[in-house]
């Protein structure tokens, strides 16, 4: 027998066949679960990621019940075909707009079939074969864990079902014994393995329709995601995924030709201005007031802005004399989307002096002994007032947080955060005088250091400015600060 046939022959046995199951259906799933928390998370919430977790074991927990007692019909040639066809059931229904509960309903399938081969395979190996079954299952979930975060990006989550659906098609062809292998069956496997193409050719095309996006515009305006009011489809220009969330580029009917905002998961606004009304501070008046004001009141010359997003805060810090800006931004698609957009916004990171890091904003200042005379953090977690509340117990605004921001700060330096709503603000100002506190700042002394203004005008995010500073601030800067919105710009 030629040595490429004894191969195959050797390949083709129950015991390669059982850790070949193990192998793919345990990276099927781990891959399937981490991608499932992200597209809830978007045509959801941050709450509903959970679900994913919860349906992923409840579904394997199904499939090992029916394999016990349905064993011929949970048969693994069955089942392998049946997982090839869930998935692209879901990355269709996911595609076509399907809801979050329907989503979720739908993913027991392929988690059912899951784990009628996995209980399947284990029992086909035995006891005899325990560690290395354990081995190979550990293996390849590890192996899914870190693969999916960088696929969700390159690939959209439907397109990532499709792939592991196709994976599925390999399995079932793996699995099938090439002497008892049916025409019917062969014909439904190629068949799947056609859709599933097809759907991932179609998706990479741009013919097939935003489901998610089409589900989170359905969302009720008055939950969580700032996106949704009046928004259409039509508004959203331009779109990527992250392991961080999904980017969605919005421009308002009356922004047009001003400003692009960019939505994270349909939250945390962040805008890109035109680059020449950027240049000229042209939105200071406007939109941009508070987040203007510590800028034109202290021309800081070292600025750090934490959660920089599309960079406004860095168009500000440029125009008045910072000569070393730091932007830190966690979401690493940011600047591969500001670079389709250049023509619009510019080239706001690549200017002299400015510096960008991926990074999260907390690790990057422990990292680091850089000292800065200005730090900014505007609505960073906190798009809007419905998000609000659970935003604000993020590790961003945390009294140990305050803390490490103040130590950062030069002698005169200040720290700047902006929010949205009345009672983030005020949480936040009762943070800052505990940090304060711990820091050596006497309760009865820390509000001589800290200004707090309120921009009543509709129309911004940006309404509630809280500058803070170890030290007291003069009156002047002080007087500075404190500029009446219906007031011209100072020149």
């Amino acid at each position: 027998m030629p040595q490429a046939a004894c191969y195959a022959a050797s390949l083709d046995t129950p015991d390669h066949r059982s850790a070949a199951t193990i192998t793919i259906v345990t990276f099927v799933v781990l891959v399937l679960e981490l991608t499932s928390t992200r597209l809830y998370a978007y045509i959801g919430s941050a709450h509903a990621t959970s679900t994913a977790l919860s349906i992923a074991l409840l579904g394997l927990g199904v499939g090992a019940f029916v394999r016990l007692r349905s064993g011929r019909w949970a048969a693994p040639r069955h089942a392998a075909l049946g997982l090839a066809a869930a998935l692209f059931g879901l990355a269709a229904a996911a595609t076509g707009g399907a809801p979050l509960a329907g989503l979720v309903a739908l993913s027991l399938v392929p988690f059912a079939f899951a784990g009628m081969l996995v209980s399947g395979a284990y029992a086909a190996r035995g006891s005899q074969g325990a560690r290395t079954t354990y081995a190979l299952d550990l293996f390849a979930a590890a192996g899914g864990c870190l693969v999916a975060p960088r696929l969700v990006g390159p690939l959209s989550p439907t397109e990532i079902i499709a792939m592991l659906g196709l994976l599925g098609c390999v399995l079932a062809l793996l699995i099938d014994r090439r002497d008892d292998r049916r025409p019917r069956a062969v014909a439904a496997l190629a068949l799947i393995g056609v859709a599933h193409v097809s759907l991932l050719v179609a998706g990479r095309m741009g013919a097939l329709p935003d489901g998610p996006l089409a589900v989170l515009l359905a969302f009720d305006p008055h939950a969580e995601k700032a996106l949704v009011g009046g928004t259409s489809a039509r508004d959203v220009l331009d779109s990527v995924w992250s392991p961080l969330g999904r980017l969605d580029v919005h421009q308002a009917p009356a922004d047009r030709d001003e400003r692009l905002g960019v939505y994270t998961d349909g939250m945390s606004p962040t805008f890109m201005v035109q680059e020449a009304r950027a240049k000229a501070g042209a939105f200071e008046d406007t939109w941009g007031l508070l987040m203007s004001l510590p800028y034109r009141a202290l021309h800081p010359d070292r600025v750090l802005v934490l959660g920089a997003g599309a960079g406004a805060s860095v168009w500000l810090a440029r125009k008045y004399g910072a000569s070393r800006i730091d932007a830190v931004e966690v979401n690493p698609a940011m600047p591969d989307l500001l670079a389709r957009w250049r023509h619009f916004a510019g080239d706001v990171y690549h200017q002299p002096g400015v510096r960008l890091f991926i990074d999260d904003a907390r690790r990057h200042l422990a990292d680091t002994d850089e000292r800065y005379d200005l730090i900014e953090l505007a609505l960073a977690l906190t798009g809007n007032v419905h998000a609000q509340p659970a935003g604000l117990e993020a590790h961003l605004y945390t009294v140990e947080a305050v803390r490490l921001y103040l130590r950062r700060l030069t002698p005169t330096g200040v720290l700047v955060l902006i929010h949205s709503d009345p009672g983030n603000a005020y949480r936040q100002l009762l943070t800052v005088i505990e940090a304060l506190e711990a820091s050596g700042v006497p309760r009865a002394r820390a509000l001589d250091g800290i200004v707090v203004l309120h921009d009543p005008r509709p129309g911004t995010a940006y309404q509630y400015l809280l500058v803070v500073r170890p030290t007291p601030l003069p009156l002047d800067v002080v007087d500075r600060l404190d500029l009446d919105p219906t007031s011209p710009s100072p020149a």
